[in-house]
């Protein structure tokens, strides 16, 4: 109407009321009058706070800037993801192991969560940099600042030995490994991993004191 030019007509029902009292009269009102087309009425909305259903118009205009919004944003909701994109995601996703000891990795962020995940070499480079400094320092990689005690790390020992001799474990890692190419660099680290525990057994016997 102010467009067009024409004056606005103004008419007071009530005074004094709360917020919720006069948007309440306002929804009232309305409701009796009637919104275009079932009555004079060309409000954009039913009256109230917010948006109380929308006219026609006022939803293509709500929509229009969400779309404009929404331009570049890869994550908007309710966008129709096509049928292309789709299928670089299945594909990237396809075959990805899922870790299954979710029950043990709740509250805990040093988990597994990401295992299977492919790291940029610039992100292992980082890792790989990282750990060196710590372990330079003497901390653990779990948290930092935190020197382990030798009790602690007998523990520490005695657990994962215990884990690795049990049939069921030993199985899930077979079964997590077979298949799996190792690079020359991590067989060669995997043997002298191999041949320390193997001498360290060796200096246990002689001692004659058994693995607990």
């Amino acid at each position: 109407m102010k467009r067009a030019g024409i004056s606005v007509p103004k008419r007071k029902l009530a005074e004094g009321l709360t917020k919720a009292e006069a948007a309440a009269l306002e929804i009232a009102t309305i409701a009796k009058l009637g919104r275009e087309p079932n009555g004079p009425l060309v409000n954009a909305t039913s009256g109230g706070d917010g948006v109380r259903e929308p006219s026609p118009e006022l939803r293509a205009a709500m929509s229009a800037r969400a779309t404009k919004w929404a331009t570049g944003n890869r994550n908007r909701r309710g966008t129709i993801t096509p049928p292309e994109v789709r299928a670089k995601q299945r594909a990237a996703l396809l075959g990805r192991p899922r870790p299954d000891n979710s029950e043990r990795l709740k509250g805990n962020t040093y988990g597994t969560a990401n295992k299977g995940k492919p790291l940029s070499e610039e992100t292992k480079a980082k890792m790989r940099d990282s750990a060196q400094r710590r372990a330079a320092e003497g901390r653990h990689h779990i948290k930092a600042g935190n020197v382990l005690s030798e009790e602690t790390k007998a523990k520490i020992a005695a657990a994962n030995r215990a884990r690795t001799q049990d049939p069921a474990e030993r199985l899930k890692i077979s079964k997590a490994l077979k298949g799996r190419v190792f690079s020359p660099e991590h067989l060669e680290k995997l043997r002298i991993g191999q041949k320390r525990r193997q001498d360290a057994r060796r200096a246990l016997a002689d001692t004659g004191i058994t693995e607990g």
